[in-house]
C-alpha cells in the first residue's frame, strides 16, 4: 500500500507564516506613526517643506511674475546669520514685498512695513510702531544686517532710512542709531564695515 502524502500541514506552516508576517508589518507601522521624532534618525526624516508665502501678501496687490532671470531675494535667518535665497513671484512692489518677508524672517509678526519710498539713492522704509518691540542687541544687529542686504540688490538704492508711522526713528531695537542713513550691503559683498554698528 502506497501512503498518500498529505499537504495540510505544510499548508499550515505557510499560513502561519504569512500571519507572523502580517502581525511583524503592523507593528512596524504602529511603531512609525507613534514613534517620538526624537528616537527616528535624522536620515529617515521626511523634507521640511518651505513656509508658505501666500498669507503673507497684502490681498489688494496683483502678483507680478518677472520674466526669466528676474528674482528678488529674501532673507532667511539662522541663529545670528543672513542668507539671501531667490523668489520670483512676487506681489506688487518689489522692494516693500522683499521688506515684507524680511519682517516674517525674523517672525515680527505685529510689526509692519507700511512703505519703501527711494529718492536720490536713499530708501525710506516706514513701519508702524510694533517694530520697536521685543528685539535684543543681537537680534537687532541681525535685523538691520537683513535690511541692509535686501536693500543692496536693488540697483537705485544706496542707502536705508528708517521711520516709524512717518517719524524719524533714532533706534529701532534700543541698541543701534538709525538717525543717519545705513550703507546697503551688496549681493556677494564680504565688508563688514558697512553692518550696523551700535
Amino acid at each position: 500500500m502506497t501512503k498518500k502524502k498529505s499537504k495540510g500541514p505544510r499548508t499550515g506552516a505557510v499560513i502561519m507564516l504569512l500571519a507572523i508576517g502580517a502581525l511583524g508589518v503592523g507593528a512596524l507601522a504602529t511603531y512609525v506613526q507613534d514613534a517620538p521624532a526624537d528616537k527616528v534618525p535624522a536620515a529617515f526624516h521626511r523634507p521640511v517643506p518651505a513656509p508658505d508665502r501666500a498669507g503673507m501678501r497684502e490681498p489688494h496687490e496683483e502678483v507680478s511674475r518677472h520674466s526669466e532671470g528676474e528674482k528678488v531675494l529674501i532673507p532667511v535667518i539662522s541663529g545670528s546669520k543672513v542668507k539671501l535665497i531667490s523668489e520670483t513671484e512676487f506681489r506688487g512692489d518689489p522692494k516693500l514685498f522683499a521688506m515684507r518677508q524680511t519682517l516674517n524672517a525674523f517672525k515680527l509678526k505685529d510689526a509692519k512695513v507700511q512703505h519703501v519710498d527711494v529718492a536720490g539713492g536713499v530708501a525710506k522704509v516706514d513701519f508702524n510702531d510694533k517694530i520697536e518691540e521685543g528685539m535684543g542687541s543681537i537680534e537687532g544687529a541681525t535685523f538691520l544686517q537683513a535690511i541692509q542686504m535686501t536693500l543692496g540688490q536693488f540697483k537705485d538704492v544706496d542707502e536705508v532710512l528708517f521711520t516709524v508711522d512717518g517719524k524719524p526713528v533714532e533706534s529701532l531695537d534700543g541698541h543701534f542709531e538709525t538717525t543717519d542713513p545705513l550703507p546697503v550691503i551688496r549681493p556677494g559683498a564680504t565688508q563688514t564695515e558697512d553692518i550696523a554698528q551700535p
